[in-house]
């Protein structure tokens, strides 16, 4: 989602824009801090059977 794939090139892109180098560092600060509120909504599945056909 935040990070795989396209984290070099908007890491690249931030770099750029701001004349920064540690501006991607709030980028995966805020996608860390997106995964985590992520992770507190999922439900718990230990012990449910997840297929019903």
């Amino acid at each position: 989602m935040c990070l795989g794939g396209t984290a070099p090139f908007i890491a690249t892109y931030l770099i750029d824009v701001t004349d920064n180098s540690l501006a991607p560092a709030g980028y995966f600060v805020f996608c860390a801090l997106l995964t985590l509120v992520a992770v507190f909504f999922i439900k718990e599945t230990k012990g449910i059977e997840l297929r019903t056909d």
